[in-house]
């Protein structure tokens, strides 16, 4: 083998290995990328999770909350003076068509009742 021969074989050797070269650091690099990618997306789910949990947690408590204050208007109305004494059926009747007015109260089946459309 003469001289140039080996040398455009040693040649075509170095361009191969350089071809080969890049080609495993452009692999390397797409991996990354791909696990970057991967790791933002699992981070993500994990923050709407969380999210969705004090959201839950949060409605929940507003809950308890609201169902307590019921309890203790309750009892405040029933232990009050005169909570035994007999009311007109008209004020009565006068007290839950106002009630019904309201947003809170509308969809209510007494208050629906109250409100029927004629026939």
């Amino acid at each position: 083998m003469n001289r140039a021969t080996a040398l455009a074989i040693a040649v075509t050797v170095a361009i191969i290995a350089i071809i080969l070269l890049l080609s495993q650091c452009q692999t390397m690099r797409s991996r990354a990328g791909q696990e970057r990618v991967e790791d933002a997306q699992a981070g993500a789910a994990t923050n709407s999770a969380a999210d969705a949990i004090a959201t839950q947690s949060n409605a929940n408590q507003r809950e308890r909350a609201s169902a307590e204050l019921d309890r203790i208007n309750e009892r405040s109305i029933r232990n009050a003076p005169g909570a035994d004494a007999e009311v007109d059926p008209r004020a009565a009747d006068a007290g839950r068509r106002a009630l019904c007015l309201r947003d809170a109260y509308r969809d209510q089946p007494a208050c629906k009742l109250l409100f029927a459309a004629p026939r």
